[in-house]
C-alpha cells in the first residue's frame, strides 16, 4: 500500500480517486472566482450515531472482510472532522487539498479485525 499525501497525483481508473477528481474540479471553478476553496479530502466517517459506522459494525460482527482487504481504509472520527472543518474555517491561510483522515491508513482486513474485536469477535 503507497503512502498518498496531498500532493499525490490522481490515480486514473480508481472509484475514489476518480470521484476524488471530479469534486475537485468543481470545487476549482470557485477557485476562479477568487473564493477561498479548501477541498477536504474525508476517509470513513466514523461515530457512534450514525455515518459509516453502523453498516462497517454490522459487518464486523459477521465476521466479513470488504473486497480482497488489501485496499486502504482512510478514516476519520466524527469528531475529529468536525474538527477539522472548523479549523479550516478558522484559518484563513488554508486552501487546496486537506486529507481528512487519521494519521495512520490501515487495510481493510485490518480495519475489520480490528472493528470485529471491538465486539470480541474475529473477522
Amino acid at each position: 500500500m503507497e503512502p498518498l499525501d496531498e500532493t499525490a497525483p490522481p490515480r486514473p481508473g480508481e472509484f475514489q480517486s476518480d470521484l476524488c477528481a471530479a469534486i475537485e474540479h468543481e470545487a476549482r471553478r470557485a477557485e476562479a472566482l477568487g473564493v477561498r476553496v479548501v477541498r477536504m479530502r474525508f476517509g470513513i466517517v466514523l461515530g457512534r450515531g450514525g455515518g459509516a459506522y453502523p453498516m462497517q459494525a454490522l459487518s464486523a460482527r459477521l465476521g466479513a472482510v470488504l473486497g480482497h482487504g488489501r485496499q486502504p481504509a482512510h478514516w476519520v472520527h466524527l469528531a475529529d472532522a468536525v474538527g477539522l472543518v472548523r479549523f479550516a474555517m478558522a484559518h484563513k491561510h488554508l486552501q487546496g487539498p486537506l486529507n481528512a483522515v487519521a494519521p495512520e491508513a490501515a487495510t481493510q482486513a485490518i480495519f475489520a479485525r480490528t472493528l470485529a474485536a471491538s465486539f470480541g469477535r474475529r473477522a
